[in-house]
């Protein structure tokens, strides 16, 4: 970052942090503004159509560069839009309900998945998943990074954005921590922000009797062997040609933005995130010369897995989705149609980022 990046970024977070000092009175203030309608320049509507649909609320908010917001008015009178802001919840719902209350004031119009408001007593604000993740302009993820990843996934047909804000440990595809949540949307709103297209991976898995198809993954594709068995045998392909036959507890299938998660822990390189290529790394492999591959990600890769004993193994992806399975199998894995779309609203590079959140 430059000088003076570094110094508006200070500057910022700063505010922030002086901003969340004070999160009861603003609460307070917000509260007071929404109940008394002093402001003759914001417009609210609410209405119900059913006990599923979201709170429609009609708010006057200048559009955002590029193609999440749309300007509605394009005469000189106000512009009034409609703005969806779909959350994730954290653990106690306290962030869900600062930042609820904070997008009100923002005039926007914020959704919940069903689950998460039946859970924080907000069904209001709940929300058909199909709709949350298609119609809205772009989703705040509350969470660590296995939250974004499950929301990555989800949202990825549909090319809706994501803004992480960071409730967990590491938060590395996060856009910023929870304290400066406010500052984050703030940023959105104001178009000043950048747009990332990650790279995701479509796996396929032929069994015996059936094909299982269009499995996404953000991070990775895992073939890993059961918790008490002995480890597999692997033959991979690489387009059709006969790579390496590998004997591990697994092997991993990997992104760039996937490169600093279990493959790095597993010894695999560490790829640049807007890198279009794909890693091979063995887990725990039995060999001395057995190293992770780096491939095109126009290529194709195919594991033939050839267990010993019919014993389990697991393909998983991105460690949430998993399919237990016994006897040799064969799973193709490419790159997807489909990208992960994450905002970035901090001018850290992707240097600063690997070096501030992996040297601890």
């Amino acid at each position: 970052m430059s000088t003076e990046e570094n110094a508006e970024y200070a500057e910022k977070t700063e505010k922030s942090e002086q901003s969340d000092k004070n999160t009861d009175d603003i609460l307070e203030q917000i509260a007071r503004s929404l109940a008394v309608g002093n402001n003759e320049d914001k417009q609210v509507n609410i209405s119900f159509d059913n006990a599923a649909s979201p709170v429609n609320m009609i708010v006057n908010l200048g559009a955002i560069n590029g193609s999440i917001f749309q300007r509605q008015n394009e005469n000189q009178e106000k512009n009034v839009n409609r703005r969806k802001l779909c959350l994730e919840k954290d653990k106690d719902f306290a962030v869900t309900n600062r930042l609820l209350q904070y997008l009100k004031l923002k005039e926007c119009q914020p959704c919940l998945s069903m689950k998460a408001a039946k859970l924080a007593g907000l069904e209001e604000y709940g929300c058909l998943e199909e709709e949350l993740y298609r119609d809205s302009d772009f989703l705040i993820s509350l969470g660590g990074d296995g939250t974004l990843l499950g929301v990555g996934r989800k949202s990825a047909p549909y090319g809706t954005p994501i803004l992480g804000i960071n409730l967990g440990t590491l938060g590395f595809l996060t856009a910023e921590e929870k304290n400066h949540a406010e500052y984050a949307i703030d940023k959105v709103l104001a178009g000043d922000y950048k747009m990332e297209k990650r790279m995701m991976l479509q796996a396929t898995i032929a069994t015996d009797m059936e094909r299982i198809e269009g499995i996404l993954a953000l991070n990775d594709i895992c073939i890993t062997r059961g918790l008490l068995y002995k480890i597999l045998e692997f033959n991979i392909y690489v387009n059709e040609e006969y790579v390496d036959t590998l004997r591990a507890d697994g092997v991993i299938i990997c992104t760039p933005t996937g490169s600093t998660a279990y493959n790095l822990s597993a010894g695999g390189p560490v790829l640049k995130a807007d890198a279009q290529i794909i890693a091979i790394t063995p887990i725990s492999a039995h060999t001395l010369t057995s190293r992770s591959i780096v491939v095109s990600a126009d290529d194709v890769v195919t594991v033939e897995i050839n267990p010993r004993e019919e014993a389990d193994f697991t393909v998983s992806a991105d460690g949430q989705d998993a399919w237990t399975l016994t006897g040799k199998k064969v799973v193709q894995v490419k790159r997807a149609k489909e990208y992960a779309s994450i905002i970035k609203t901090n001018p850290q590079s992707f240097y600063d980022v690997l070096r501030q959140k992996l040297s601890r």
